[in-house]
């Protein structure tokens, strides 16, 4: 019996420490983000997502040849046609579930995740209730030991940002949750 106890505090112990080193790495590196942060040209971002609602919302334009724009440049151009086509078949379904008319498009916020993903969320306005998209942009950072070219400057010591995700729902629950 006092074994398994020793056992048991033994654990919960190990466990709280790597809670409290994981907390101080954590802390580490959010400390670290805000000079990050400021590295990033957010603006090939605002235009490469303009430029997927300017098609998705074209008189004449959809969202199959949108998502196809979007994710031209990307890991995901390649084998995407059966995403996409599902991708456009749900957003086909949502329009006739009667969100009403597009109106316009507000950006809501943005979340660094480490140094090479960023997440945007955006609310879609439409006349019966919004629809919030999540786009996720990576970049990989190649050291020179893999063959990339070392330098000090961060900007240039990465490649372009690429589209790896994108979703929709009409959920607002998480915006006010986490705001």
């Amino acid at each position: 019996m006092q074994y398994k106890l020793k056992l048991g505090l033994l654990t919960t112990l190990l466990v709280g420490c790597s809670l409290l080193f994981s907390g101080f790495l954590l802390q580490g590196d959010a400390a670290a983000q805000p000079g990050f942060q400021e590295a990033i040209n957010e603006q090939q971002f605002e235009q490469k997502i303009s430029t997927f609602f300017n098609d998705l919302t074209t008189p004449g334009g959809s969202a199959k040849s949108a998502l196809e724009e979007l994710f031209r440049d990307g890991p995901l151009s390649r084998n995407t046609a059966e995403m996409v086509d599902s991708m456009a078949a749900k957003y086909q379904e949502l329009k006739d579930s009667g969100i009403g008319t597009f109106h316009a498009v507000e950006r809501i916020d943005r979340k660094l995740i480490g140094k090479d993903v960023i997440v945007f969320r955006y609310l879609y306005k439409c006349d019966n209730f919004p629809v919030v998209w999540y786009f996720t942009f990576y970049r990989f950072q190649r050291s020179a030991a893999a063959g990339g070219a070392p330098s000090s400057s961060i900007s240039s010591n990465y490649p372009t940002w690429s589209v790896i995700g994108i979703r929709f729902d009409t959920n607002l629950e998480p915006l006010f949750l986490t705001n």
